[in-house]
């Protein structure tokens, strides 16, 4: 007589757990004074911005990148001077102005912030009585910092061109004068912001 063993197979059911923990995260954005949110496009139609005060912006960024510019050559020549004063290497440097280089930089430099001041009035009056009335502490700012770099730059050229001047004091003017044009420059991007001009 035969056996017949039969083997009963236990089917293991899967359960897949649904690992779903969706909290959606919302970022919260930069609110307008109203608390909506709006887009650089919406901000331009808000305060009616125009592409004439586009070209304004522009000219004053452009501005505040020349005076950096200034800033930075006039940084760095002060350091060759102050680390190889005697060496000739420092003056071939100084794109060949050997005669009164320092001069014509902080001539520059401050020839830069006039631009700018300039470009900065020219864009505040460029903005109708709504616009200025929003940006109103903004521009204030501008004016008063640009102000204050003129005459920081002003100090700092004579006393460059005065041999009595304490390298120390200057390096000090000239590391404010940098922290000056910094907050000029985010003062300039926050008035474009506001304006809805895309930075």
């Amino acid at each position: 007589g035969g056996m017949s063993s039969g083997t009963s197979g236990t089917g293991m059911g899967q359960s897949s757990m649904g690992g779903m923990q969706g909290g959606s995260h919302s970022g919260m954005g930069s609110m307008g004074q109203n608390g909506t949110m709006l887009t650089q496009a919406q901000r331009r139609q808000v305060m009616h911005t125009t592409s004439m005060q586009d070209q304004k912006y522009q000219a004053s960024a452009h501005a505040m990148g020349k005076v950096q510019g200034d800033l930075s050559r006039m940084q760095s020549r002060m350091n060759a001077n102050s680390t190889a004063s005697s060496s000739a290497s420092s003056a071939a440097n100084a794109d060949g102005q050997q005669q009164g280089g320092g001069d014509n930089t902080s001539d520059d430099l401050s020839s830069a912030l006039d631009d700018l001041q300039q470009s900065n009035d020219d864009l505040a009056s460029s903005l109708d009585s709504d616009q200025q009335a929003v940006l109103a502490s903004k521009l204030k700012d501008l004016d008063k910092k640009t102000k204050e770099m003129q005459t920081l730059a002003a100090q700092v050229k004579s006393e460059i061109g005065s041999p009595q001047a304490d390298p120390k004091a200057v390096r000090e003017h000239m590391k404010k004068l940098d922290k000056l044009s910094k907050e000029i420059a985010k003062q300039q991007h926050e008035v474009a912001t506001a304006l809805g001009i895309s930075a």
